[in-house]
């Protein structure tokens, strides 16, 4: 049987054996639902507590997978019935995770399976020619490598400002959205705008809209933290609850620092000092500033292409960059290093991509399969 601790919090000998028998009657069903995953030694953690002056139970479950962690919180006034709807939710959690890894989640509606199978053709209420699915992944291949680093960037500063959580989106599920995006809306592409220009303004996209369902989930979360607060019950009786809330894979800023490879170890010891400052400055200055400053400096993309991904007038562009520049210079200025903001070689380091930075082959391979079984 799967690796498995579950504590009993205020609850008698004569339920808890109950319990116990049902938890490990669940467990073994709940592996069964892993499938391969349970080859992988996933372990499950959870705790049921009974309140103190009422009838209410609190279970939390954490399940660990390899790359993710799981979590279930329930409560209720029947402890089987919660326990149950803790290990029902688990195994919600655990069929969109086997998805996520097989890529389906994005080809599961009739919307998109029609697309990917229409013949090249007319759209409906356009008149550009469909480009069949496994011609188009041809088009976007090439770029898919600089579209992982965008998201990986831009997710990692979001993280970083409290705009996105770890568990919220994935380097490679921005990636997977966006190159099923790009072929639903091939036709929609501005005219004159390139297609890695193109990618990235459907990442930038939405990753707006994932920010803007992380707050309203969380405010809605805070809003029903404060309705179910019981009579009688600190925060303190709940803390344990946090245990099995652990995140996913944290992207650090540290992980984006990189240098060339030709430069001598010396140089690169006197640079880490101004990136340990240089990128929380990033982190803090506005979205749109931060990538524009990105765009200009760090993929060197031309400006009219810059101002078709921001939506913004090129002209609006230098402004911006007056406006970045002043920032940095009030965030390190008083750091001795002015040079990082008022130097192209500088800027050029700060957003240095490392070289092994690259899409996954399996992933690729995958995303690929999909095409070409449309």
């Amino acid at each position: 049987m799967m690796l498995h601790q579950v504590s009993y919090r205020n609850i008698d000998k004569q339920e808890k054996k109950k319990l116990q028998e049902l938890v490990s009657e669940l467990v073994q069903d709940l592996e069964e639902k892993l499938g391969r995953l349970a080859r992988k030694n996933p372990s499950l953690r959870g705790a049921i507590q009974k309140h103190g002056s009422r009838q209410l139970y609190r279970v939390g479950l954490s399940l660990h997978v390899p790359g993710r962690t799981l979590a279930a919180h329930e409560e209720g006034e029947a402890a089987e019935n919660v326990i149950r709807k803790g290990f029902k939710e688990l195994e919600r959690l655990v069929a969109r995770h086997k998805s996520l890894i097989k890529n389906e989640h994005l080809w599961k509606r009739k919307q998109r399976r029609r697309a990917l199978k229409a013949v090249p053709g007319k759209a409906a209420g356009k008149r550009e020619p469909i480009t069949r699915p496994p011609s188009w992944f041809a088009v976007i291949e090439p770029y898919l490598n600089d579209l992982y680093r965008l998201a990986r960037r831009e997710i990692t500063y979001l993280q970083a400002s409290g705009d996105l959580l770890p568990s919220d989106l994935t380097p490679e599920e921005l990636v997977d959205t966006v190159v099923v995006l790009s072929f639903e809306k091939q036709n929609e592409k501005p005219e004159g705008m390139e297609i890695k220009p193109w990618l990235y303004k459907l990442a930038l996209t939405q990753l707006e809209e994932e920010i803007r369902q992380s707050r309203d989930s969380r405010e809605a979360l805070r809003l029903e933290e404060k309705v179910t607060i019981h009579e009688g019950a600190t925060s303190d009786d709940e803390s344990w609850l946090y245990d099995f809330y652990q995140p996913d894979e944290v992207l650090s800023l540290e992980d984006l620092v990189a240098y060339p490879d030709d430069l001598p170890p010396e140089e690169i010891a006197a640079l880490a000092e101004g990136q340990k400052h240089a990128q929380p400055a990033l982190t803090a200055m506005p979205r749109s500033w931060r990538r524009t400053l990105w765009l200009l400096h760090g993929e060197k993309i031309e400006p009219e292409q810059v101002a078709l991904i921001l939506d913004t007038p090129v002209a609006a562009l230098e402004q911006i960059s007056r406006r970045v520049e002043t920032f940095l210079r009030g965030r390190l200025a008083d750091k001795g290093l002015v040079e990082w903001v008022t130097t192209e070689k500088s800027l050029t380091l700060l957003f240095h991509v490392p070289s092994d930075q690259n899409l996954d082959t399996v992933f690729r391979s995958e995303l690929s399969d999909k095409f070409n079984a449309g």
